[in-house]
């Protein structure tokens, strides 16, 4: 994004300290680089073509597309990434910070955060609820009206291998990260994942699959 300053670095921190507790599942078949958007700023454009080999700077600088003047980002690939090979990222090591941070989007300027459910995202969303109902004794139902239609929709777009559009934003981004932080460190992977299953017996399977806007401030889509 643009006007990068020292929130951007600490959320980027923040999100990297996050998202190491974290791996993509082999099911997911990458699907963040055939259905997201992979855009480049400017600089990390520049910094990217001088730190790959000449095939990815030449698929780079032919398939990317410009943005309008004005655009948070320089350039952008059309369509599923074409860097992407047998399910692997030929320039993992320096992919642009959209593929970086994914789950995590920033909304806006200041650098509040969105978490996308993908498989791995899913995940997240999960230990943010359960977070918030251990540390608040908030109830599900008090957390997201209607979660059981927006899980289900979840799942269904996972299921059928379609990037689901909508996701949850952390309304207080840089304190809930923390938090976030704190309850990894401290909970094993067995632990998690039990917690998760209990929340998810509570979700009520949707009788129809549909869209849902959040209806509580802490969370937007």
């Amino acid at each position: 994004m643009k006007l990068k300053d020292n929130r951007f670095e600490q959320m980027i921190n923040k999100i990297n300290n996050v998202s190491k507790y974290y791996t993509c599942p082999n099911e997911c078949n990458a699907m963040c680089c055939k259905k997201s958007k992979i855009r480049f700023d400017i600089d990390e454009y520049q910094k990217i073509l001088k730190m790959v080999g000449p095939a990815s700077r030449e698929i780079i600088e032919t398939q990317t597309v410009a943005l309008p003047k004005g655009s948070d980002y320089f350039r952008k690939f059309e369509g599923k990434c074409p860097l992407l090979n047998d399910f692997k990222c030929d320039i993992y090591a320096n992919r642009p910070w959209v593929c970086q941070r994914y789950p995590f989007e920033f909304l806006n300027h200041d650098y509040d955060v969105i978490i996308k459910p993908c498989s791995l995202g899913l995940k997240v969303i999960l230990d943010y609820f359960v977070l918030l109902k251990s540390s608040y004794d908030i109830d599900i139902e008090e957390i997201t009206p209607n979660i059981d239609i927006a899980y289900g929709k979840w799942i269904e777009d996972i299921n059928l291998g379609v990037m689901p559009v909508e996701g949850v934003a952390i309304a207080e981004s840089k304190k809930d990260l923390t938090e976030i932080v704190k309850y990894l460190q401290k909970t094993t992977p067995e632990i998690r994942q039990k917690k998760r299953n209990e929340l998810i017996t509570k979700i009520k399977t949707p009788h129809h699959i549909g869209f849902t806007h959040f209806q509580n401030t802490r969370f937007k889509v």
